[in-house]
């Protein structure tokens, strides 16, 4: 996760977010890594709750790290 935030603040992005599964205990590791939970879409016909997280500072997400 370090060397991917890494080269994203390389490349020149700050705000970066990322899509989970409602259901999948892998957003408790972003929400302890500071991204807040910004809303639930539904996909497809089968219906899957999907969850954004975002960090509005790379920087922040590193210091965590």
């Amino acid at each position: 996760m370090k060397m991917l935030v890494e080269q994203y603040k390389e490349q020149g992005y700050d705000k970066i977010y990322v899509d989970v599964l409602a259901d999948n205990n892998t957003r408790y590791f972003y929400e302890y890594l500071g991204a807040k939970f910004v809303k639930n879409i539904k996909i497809g016909r089968k219906i899957l709750d999907e969850s954004t997280y975002v960090w509005e500072s790379v920087n922040d997400v590193l210091e965590k790290l």
